[in-house]
């Protein structure tokens, strides 16, 4: 069986990974085993990410996909790749995911990145706020971003870097500022109250909602302005910050976290669905031990 998972392309020769995406070759080896995933291309493990939509590559020659945890890519996903005999569906991101496949209520459980909670807590606080960016922004503009940050006392936690180095910035926050969707959701599996936020006027609404609606919450973002914008009007030069950029997304990201509630799922739907994912979990691995999906 073969984890896939979405790699974002690189910059010039330098590997750049995403957390969400990342998380996968993390995760899965802790709740399955190392041994778990092999050479075996027929099969394909797709999990956390909003990977359905998207046909792979080499699908055609597969045996078998198994879906766990993933998440449409959009409302229309169904049309650019739709599900067939050899899916094998274990549980959904949310409600959206289900609508748009025509699944079984009862699958649109959670992101399966909420599992992160089996392995990591909370560690000492070291800051009120953290921020993370959409992975597009941390591209573009982490220098930028991680100045500002440091001089307003905010944690600055790049999607890019390592798994488990962000595990630990994300929990060691009091609250947790995301455009990054799945810094969100490691704070909400890890108790740690967020802030949704958006810096481009086409935030992904889509799959925040999937999510959102899994854990019964609404998604109700707060828009911060996006760098770019900072940068034409604060006259970034050279890649020198310049001041008034820097108080331009201050005094923006100040007034948003003060009026802004935090949210955070309750601790009764936290624990209801990390144990509806065991219970898939507990499922696949059964089918497996069988033979289900071995060649043949």
């Amino acid at each position: 069986m073969l984890l896939h998972h979405w790699r974002p392309p690189p910059d010039g020769s330098a590997r750049v990974t995403n957390f969400g995406d990342e998380l996968n070759t993390v995760l899965w080896p802790k709740l399955l085993g190392d041994s778990f995933f092999d050479d075996d291309a027929g099969v394909m493990f797709v999990g956390i990410g909003s990977l359905l939509g998207w046909p792979k590559s080499g699908d055609q020659t597969r045996r078998h996909r198994i879906v766990f945890g993933s998440g449409a890519a959009f409302a229309g996903a169904a049309e650019r790749e739709p599900a067939d005999p050899r899916w094998h569906v274990y549980c959904v991101r949310g409600p959206s995911t289900v609508a748009a496949y025509g699944l079984d209520a009862a699958l649109g459980i959670a992101d399966p990145a909420i599992l992160v909670a089996d392995f990591y807590n909370r560690s000492d606080t070291t800051h009120r706020f953290g921020y993370m960016p959409h992975l597009t922004e941390a591209r573009e503009w982490s220098s930028l971003l991680a100045d500002v940050c440091t001089e307003m006392g905010v944690r600055y936690i790049d999607p890019r870097d390592d798994v488990e180095k962000v595990l630990a910035a994300i929990g060691s926050v009091s609250v947790m500022v995301a455009e990054a969707m799945h810094g969100a959701v490691v704070a909400d599996a890890l108790r740690v109250p967020w802030v949704p936020v958006y810096t481009t006027r086409r935030p992904h609404r889509f799959k925040w909602t999937d999510w959102c609606s899994s854990m019964d919450l609404e998604y109700a973002p707060r828009w911060i302005g996006n760098a770019s914008s900072w940068a034409a009007r604060g006259g970034l030069r050279g890649g020198v910050l310049d001041r008034a950029a820097a108080s331009l997304f201050a005094a923006r990201f100040g007034r948003v976290v003060a009026r802004a509630t935090p949210m955070l799922s309750s601790d009764a739907v936290h624990a209801d669905r990390i144990d509806r994912l065991h219970v898939a979990l507990a499922a696949l691995q059964s089918d497996v031990s069988i033979g289900r999906y071995a060649p043949g």
